[in-house]
């Protein structure tokens, strides 16, 4: 609908933050930590600290470090990844 410049409308729903930090500021970039349940859209919290501030913001990354039982710190990577896939 964006790309067709048509206008979306959103009801607001109730989401969950766990915790919010920030682990840096070097202006203009300013690191976000947050842990939230489902539903959450840090982009969206991205816009909207941008209105509140009135000097607009974006995301320039964003990695999902968790998600319900599953971290980052238990992650393959990708060469362990494929040793096991050719291994079999």
């Amino acid at each position: 609908m964006a790309r067709a410049a048509k206008d979306v409308q959103t009801e607001p729903r109730r989401v969950t933050v766990h915790d919010m930090r920030i682990p840096e500021v070097n202006l203009p970039v300013v690191k976000l930590e947050v842990h939230c349940g489902s539903g959450f859209y840090v982009r969206s919290l991205a816009y909207d600290y941008g209105r509140a501030l009135a000097c607009g913001a974006h995301l320039s990354g964003l990695r999902r470090t968790m998600i319900g039982p599953y971290s980052i710190k238990d992650a393959l990577s990708v060469q362990d990844t494929v040793a096991l896939i050719t291994a079999v």
